[in-house]
Parts: C-alpha cells; sequence; structure tokens
C-alpha cells in the first residue's frame, strides 16, 4: 500500500480524482506544453545522421493510427513509440503483418488509438515494424533502436500488466477499474492509501535503454497517466501542475514511480548540448549498469547490445562507427574501463546462466555476470 492523499500540506496533500479513462484534450495540452516551452537540445549520439541510416536502408516502419496498415517510410515522420512487455503470446502475431487499429494486440491497438487521439498519425512497435523473421534486417537495426526511440514525438511506457494483451488502462478500449483507495486515521492526520503494482516493464532489459534515450514519455500506470520530459513530470492526479526534475524523483510512490536511474539519465542526456563532450560520468556509467543487471533478458547474449547506446555515450566519437563495435565487444568505455573491471556479483541476485555456458564476451567484463553487479570502486571521484 502505497500513500497518494492527506489532509496534511506535504507533497500527497491534494490529489485529483482519476477517472476511468484520461482526459484526451489534458494529454494534448501536456505535449503541446512541453514542445513549446522546453528546449530539447539535439542528442549527442548524432540522432539525425543515424535515423538517415535507417531510412536510407528502408526498414523505418511505422503503423498507420487511423487506417492500420503499416508502412515504410523514407523521411522523418512525426510517431509515437511504443515501449512494452511482449509476453507470452507474441508467436500468434505475426511482423509486418497490417490489420485494422482494432485487430491488433490490446496493448498496440490502445498505444495506436492514444497517438490518434494526440494527433499523431504514425505508432512505431518494434514487434511489427521490425520484420522478425529477417536475421539480417534485425541484425542492422539492433544497434539504432536507441535512435528510434530518440527521435519518437513521444514514447509510450506500459507500465501495466505483463504482455501486450493487457491493453493501456485509462484508454477508451481499456478503461481503469475503480480505484480501491483504503482511509487511514493517525491521531489528527488522514492518510489515503492505494495498492501499488508490480511493473513488468521496469524488469526488462531493452526496455532500460528505450525510456533512457526518449525525448518525452507517457508513462501508463494502473493508477494513471504521468508525462515526463528532461524538465519534469505532468501526471493526471495533479492535472497541470508541473513538477521540475528528474521523473519520479519527486513522487509519491503511488505504484506510479519509474526507475529513478533511468530517469535521472534521461534528464541528464536530454539536458546537455551537442558540444559538451561525455554527457555521463563514471557514477553516472556505474549506476546504469548495476541497474540494468538487475533486468531479465530472454538472449542473454544480448546483454551487451540491449546496452549499446549507454556504453557509445560514455565513450569514443558518437560519430564514429569503428569505436562501437570496438566498444561493444565488451562493454567497457575506455575512460571508465578501470573502474569498470571493479564488478562483483550481487549474491543476492540468483545467477541467470549456468557457470559452464558459452562466453560471449571476456570473462572480464561485466557482460559476462549473467546476474546483477555492484561495484567496488563506484565512480565517485571520477565524476
Amino acid at each position: 500500500m502505497n500513500v497518494i492523499g492527506s489532509n496534511s500540506t506535504g507533497p500527497n496533500a491534494e490529489r485529483a480524482p482519476i477517472p476511468p479513462i484520461a482526459d484526451v484534450n489534458l494529454l494534448r495540452q501536456w505535449l503541446y506544453d512541453c514542445s513549446t516551452k522546453h528546449l530539447h537540445p539535439q542528442d549527442p549520439l548524432d540522432q539525425n545522421s543515424r535515423i538517415g541510416k535507417v531510412l536510407r536502408r528502408g526498414v523505418l516502419r511505422a503503423i498507420n493510427t487511423t487506417t492500420g496498415q503499416i508502412e515504410t517510410h523514407d523521411s522523418l515522420v512525426p510517431f509515437v513509440a511504443l515501449s512494452y512487455v511482449w509476453g507470452q503470446t507474441v508467436h500468434l502475431t505475426p511482423s509486418l503483418e497490417s490489420k485494422t487499429i482494432a485487430d491488433y494486440a490490446p496493448s498496440i491497438r490502445d498505444a495506436a488509438e492514444l497517438a490518434g487521439s494526440m494527433n499523431i498519425a504514425w505508432l512505431w512497435v518494434d514487434r511489427m515494424c521490425i520484420n522478425q523473421s529477417d536475421e539480417t534486417e534485425k541484425t542492422f537495426l539492433i544497434p539504432y533502436i536507441k535512435d528510434i526511440f530518440a527521435a519518437a514525438q513521444l514514447t509510450i511506457i506500459s507500465a501495466a500488466g505483463d504482455g501486450a494483451h493487457n491493453g493501456l488502462p485509462g484508454t477508451k478500449s481499456t478503461p481503469r477499474e475503480k480505484e480501491s483507495i483504503v482511509e487511514v486515521t493517525n491521531g489528527p492526520e488522514r492518510f489515503s492509501l492505494l495498492s501499488s503494482q508490480p511493473s513488468f516493464n521496469a524488469l526488462r532489459g531493452w526496455t532500460f535503454e528505450e525510456q533512457v534515450f526518449s525525448s518525452r514519455v507517457l508513462y501508463i500506470f494502473p493508477t494513471e497517466m504521468i508525462f515526463s520530459c528532461c524538465k519534469g513530470t505532468f501526471r493526471e492526479s495533479s492535472r497541470l501542475h508541473f513538477s521540475s526534475g528528474a521523473a519520479g524523483s519527486g513522487w509519491g510512490d503511488n505504484g506510479a514511480t519509474p526507475p529513478i536511474v533511468a530517469a535521472e539519465i534521461n534528464a541528464k542526456i536530454h539536458s546537455t548540448l551537442p558540444d559538451s563532450g561525455h554527457a555521463l560520468s563514471a557514477r553516472d556509467f556505474v549506476r546504469a549498469v548495476e541497474e540494468y543487471t538487475s533486468r531479465s533478458l530472454t538472449v542473454e547474449e544480448d546483454r551487451v547490445i540491449a546496452f549499446a547506446g549507454l556504453i557509445t555515450l560514455s565513450g569514443g566519437n558518437p560519430g564514429s562507427q569503428f569505436p562501437e563495435r570496438a566498444l561493444l565487444k565488451h562493454g567497457h568505455p575506455p575512460q571508465f574501463f578501470e573502474t569498470a573491471l571493479t564488478w562483483q556479483h550481487e549474491e543476492s541476485f540468483q545467477k541467470r546462466q549456468p557457470r559452464n555456458r558459452k562466453l560471449f564476451v571476456p570473462s572480464w567484463s561485466w557482460a559476462s555476470a549473467g546476474t546483477k553487479v555492484y561495484f567496488l570502486d563506484n565512480g565517485e571521484e571520477n565524476g
């Protein structure tokens, strides 16, 4: 149970009631305010150049949020990206198969309807817009997934449910259930409590970078929707009140709090000017690896590639492809190399892989651990 309101003057003192269906006009206003009032410097990964390679390859596809058709684009159009957990029924949904919006998996359907209601005509979904049967295409695109999320007008993060079958609570097709709020009195103080629910999205390895590199995020929690950018957050329970700071840093924990490390790094890289050098410090990198390695991957061999954007951002010239390829062999940025060597297994986490497995990175790499790691050198002295 988490505190969502009280009769005091603290951060939980007032909370607007949450309707079964979110107010689309409110969501539009959030996006408009962010677009017109907040400066978002260009991504230090030289986003335009990298997305250009995807466009020239002819593999940037998106779902038309009106017709449901999956179409290929040769120029960058405004689109929404969906970050979600595939779940166990993914094999029932072939990629590149166009259908009416209503016939997509519920989370994809709801994301398309939500994007359309915010006047954004296109939706990018990895499962549907990447040819999952073409290994050459997948191999090419995987290093650019972070750039696709960075190029999106908005990323919708499904933080409710354990698969695409759950839908997005608060949308027209998936109304939220009535909140079960418990009132508790402690002397003169009265508190409102709401049951919290785990977010499977926050347990998945790939979604870490999806959150870090997205310029704007709309979190869909069971309890409410929260809009976040590098400048701060809007939330349904406080309507048009804007709270500055990294997403989650000033939120009450009401079952609607994102991973703080990913949110803080997101705020840092999207507030950094392109000519300011490396955006991440040793401490940032260490904290990111510690958070990221607590998450699971269906294919453990993806451990480095699913973290490629942060590895590249931490070391090497973003405009050069050679440093990136070299870094992805082990995941240790040159200027943090010695710090990264101090990794240790987090004993409280069970090993994900048997000890006799074939290593896909050198044994000295943190990515070889097969479990959550921590660092003896936490990077504080290096900035």
